[in-house]
């Protein structure tokens, strides 16, 4: 029998609060949905490139930064809030509009190492 002071509702909303708690908690603590499968995302930065690297046992890669901070943005689609750790960053040449964006993430994540190449540009902007 149902009771008409609502301890019902609130019952079954805790029961489904507990079950989305359940389901979502992987999702929480590692910040993805899929753990088994080697993940590429190509991140519209706009002006430049960006390639995001996510390895099945969590080694994470971002390639370039494309030219702004829009990259910040892009990084954070799919990701824990929590998380601010990105193992390996790469920097294919110095033009601005891949490493313009590196900046902002170097900020904002903790990187553990960092890849460049020693070739020079001249040119502004790339």
């Amino acid at each position: 029998m149902i009771r008409e002071d609502g301890t019902f509702r609130v019952f079954v909303l805790g029961m489904l609060s507990i079950v989305a708690l359940v389901v979502w908690w992987p999702v929480f603590v590692t910040g993805t949905t899929t753990g088994a499968y080697l993940q590429v995302r190509f991140l519209d930065v706009g002006q430049g490139d960006a390639v995001h690297i996510l390895t099945p046992d969590g080694f994470e890669m971002l390639v370039d930064g494309g030219s702004t901070s829009v990259v910040l943005r892009r990084l954070a689609t799919g990701r824990s809030f929590f998380d601010r750790k990105i193992d390996m960053v790469v920097a294919t040449h110095p033009d601005s509009d891949h490493v313009g964006g590196l900046v902002d993430v170097l900020e904002r994540y903790d990187v553990d190492l960092i890849v460049e190449t020693n070739t020079e540009h001249e040119a502004p902007g790339g």
